[in-house]
């Protein structure tokens, strides 16, 4: 019978969450709470807070909103589904009842949960590298953009995350015991099942941890007879597990069906959602931290670098691969970081990573929830300062296409980022001369739980764009950067790389 009431599709993660608490209290004496790990939490709680500026700016977007609603008793739990996750949905309604609905509220136990999750993940690397390892990844993950970032919103990301690192932790843990007993194997179990329950894509994790499980600690036993060990818990998770996703997934599909191959194309190579990692610097650094781990610990530092490669192969066929996606990779890197501190080159690549963080967290904590007005001033200074103006009255052009969703621009039918990854529909929508042009507003520049900007850097990553001008509303404020989207860059199967002379040679990324 299919799932029809919210009740059906959130009891068995109910139980779990209510097994899961109590085999935390029984395992509690593996937490240790020291001086160190108090100043980090500090840290991180001001970096969340204040440098994003989540408790001045944060707003309740998109799904986030819908969750704020539920909150604060305006709406009732449906049974949900892999977008609004019946998980969370009950979680912020009962939450709402025990809880005054203070706005801010949301933000900073949402905040709270990241910073315990950093905290989850040094205890992971403390475990398998030493002090200084433990205390460098918690710090790439305090300085992290995205981390920070997420770390303040009410949607199902920080919270999953937070689940996959107990699960490394407790893992972690577990291989430095003489003897792990099945509660403790089943802890390790039920805190993989609550990441899967409430953000799918996060099982991933599994990888990692079955890994680290099989290879890590207890000198003297076999791969084999750790499998046999671990096999009776591993069945028994799988089987929770199912318990748990099926409900809220039959009848219907996954997100991303019928676009996963025209997705893996567009994204194998999109490495944006990565922040200060995704670039050629970043990637420099992490192979040198690489390398140094590799050198005395081959099988750790190979388990790491496979599981974020692994991740982004997944994930590269989901057509809104985004950050909220990537974040699940960010222990793997600071882990590395943090173990290659025993050496010279790997201090030197871990103060690198942190660099190069700050300056991502400069740069998101400007455009986080930013304001038309904010971006107006962006569109009037440097090079896009000289660009001509053109009126709102003036779109959208009779003679072109046109993406734009904004209400107050768009053209009907709508076109929106969506309708641009495939290329036999870019060439439906490009005007007679192939002319094709994008207005990229203040929802493309500033960052928000929607996570249009992903979508953004996208568009700007497989299409060659050039700017033609700026619209501008004198009544609202409102202004958008009307870009020419021209040649394909990314190939995909079946077709054929158009040349369009609609955008110059020249790409130009998104502001």
């Amino acid at each position: 019978m299919t799932p029809a009431s919210p009740l059906q599709t959130v009891w068995p993660v109910g139980v779990v969450a209510v097994a899961w608490l109590w085999l935390c209290w029984r395992h509690r004496g593996a937490f240790r709470l020291t001086p160190m790990m108090l100043g980090l939490a500090v840290l991180a709680f001001v970096v969340r807070l204040w440098w994003i500026p989540a408790l001045e700016a944060h707003t309740y977007d998109g799904h986030e909103a819908e969750y704020w609603d539920l909150f604060r008793g305006m709406r009732a739990p449906t049974r949900g589904g892999t977008v609004m996750i019946p998980g969370m949905q009950w979680l912020w309604w009962l939450m709402g009842h025990v809880m005054p609905a203070w706005p801010k509220l949301p933000v900073v136990l949402m905040s709270a949960v990241g910073v315990a999750s950093i905290g989850l993940v040094g205890g992971t690397f403390g475990v398998l590298g030493g002090r200084l390892a433990g205390v460098v990844a918690a710090l790439i993950l305090i300085v992290n953009p995205a981390h920070a970032a997420w770390s303040s919103s009410a949607y199902n990301v920080i919270l999953p995350f937070f689940f996959c690192a107990m699960a490394t932790f407790s893992a972690a843990w577990s291989t430095r015991q003489a003897s792990v007993s099945f509660g403790s194997k089943l802890w390790v179990g039920l805190s993989l099942v609550l990441a899967i329950s409430f953000r799918m894509d996060t099982g991933m994790v599994s990888l990692l941890v079955v890994f680290w499980l099989l290879t890590e600690g207890r000198a003297g036993s076999t791969v084999l007879s750790r499998l046999r060990s671990w096999l009776p818990a591993g069945v028994l998770t799988v089987v929770i597990a199912m318990a748990c996703v099926w409900p809220m997934i039959w009848p219907g599909g996954l997100p991303g069906d019928g676009e996963r191959s025209v997705a893996i194309f567009n994204n194998i190579t999109f490495l944006d959602v990565y922040g200060p990692f995704g670039g050629e610097l970043g990637l420099a650094v992490l192979l040198l931290a690489g390398i140094v781990v590799a050198r005395e610990r081959v099988l750790l530092a190979t388990s790491l670098a496979a599981f974020a490669v692994a991740h982004h192969l997944m994930m590269a066929t989901f057509d809104d691969f985004g950050e909220r996606h990537a974040l699940v990779v960010l222990p793997a890197i600071g882990g590395l970081l943090g173990l290659a501190t025993r050496h010279r080159l790997g201090q030197a690549a871990a103060l690198a990573a942190v660099g190069l963080s700050v300056v991502g967290m400069t740069d998101i904590s400007e455009r986080y929830y930013g304001s038309e007005d904010a971006y107006a001033v962006v569109l009037d200074t440097g090079a896009y300062g000289e660009l001509p103006r053109v009126d709102i009255s003036e779109v959208p052009p009779a003679d072109c296409g046109w993406v734009a969703e904004d209400a107050r621009i768009a053209a009907d039918p709508v076109a929106s980022h969506f309708n641009v990854l495939r290329p036999e529909e870019v060439a439906r929508l490009r005007g007679s001369d192939g002319c094709l042009q994008w207005c990229v507003d203040v929802q493309d520049w500033r960052w928000s739980s929607r996570g249009i900007r992903d979508r953004a850097q996208r568009l700007s990553h497989i299409y060659v764009l050039s700017p033609r001008h700026v619209v501008t509303d004198p009544g609202t404020g409102y202004a958008c950067l009307v870009m020419d989207v021209g040649q394909r860059t990314i190939p995909t199967p079946g077709t054929k790389l158009e040349d369009h002379e609609a955008a110059s040679r020249r790409d130009h990324p998104v502001p």
